[in-house]
């Protein structure tokens, strides 16, 4: 991918970046096997529901030195609380909600389990979401947030030996799902 289009996508996440923080109601850290990042929540003046929007530098095929750098990925998520136990001043909420997913990344492919560097070009990803998980408040500003997250959608990328683009399925959304999510949170 040329480095023009790269900074194309930068830009648009910023600018997606900076009009969600400008009315997040909770910031913090994104933190995964998946990778690292930041996290906005926004919640609902009834308190039935909330939106997230998360962006992290995605580290498929990175720990393992299969690649030199990591991807981008972002997710917005539209979360409903269905439950809650409260101990003391502090209370879990259990939540599900649907969402999307959006970023420039590398996708499975079989030279992970071997010692060679992933051979497939990173692209461009778009899938639905299905997160699911627990929102856990500390009396009024610090939460944890543990969830799962599924991810069904499509990876673009350019052909290793061909002149062309590739449509492929995003297999990591679905065999990466069972890696939980953690983000740490100061609500305002």
């Amino acid at each position: 991918m040329p480095s023009r289009a790269i900074h194309k996508i930068l830009l648009l996440f910023a600018a997606v970046l900076l009009s969600t923080a400008a009315g997040a109601q909770a910031v913090g850290l994104h933190n995964s096997g998946k990778g690292f990042g930041l996290a906005f929540q926004e919640y609902d003046k009834d308190g039935a529901a909330y939106s997230s929007f998360i962006l992290y530098a995605d580290i498929y095929g990175l720990p393992l030195g299969k690649t030199t750098y990591p991807g981008i990925k972002g997710n917005y998520s539209r979360n409903h609380f269905f439950g809650d136990v409260t101990i003391d001043r502090a209370k879990l909420n259990f939540y599900a909600g649907p969402g999307f997913t959006a970023g420039y990344v590398h996708d499975g492919e079989r030279s992970v389990i071997s010692h060679e560097h992933l051979v497939n070009h990173p692209g461009v990803v778009c899938a639905l979401s299905g997160t699911a998980g627990c929102l856990f408040t500390f009396g009024r500003h610090i939460a944890l947030d543990l969830f799962l997250q599924a991810e069904v959608g499509f990876h673009i990328r350019k052909d290793e030996f061909l002149e062309q683009s590739d449509l492929t399925f995003y297999s990591n959304g679905l065999t990466r799902a069972w890696i939980p999510h953690l983000l740490i949170l100061y609500k305002f």
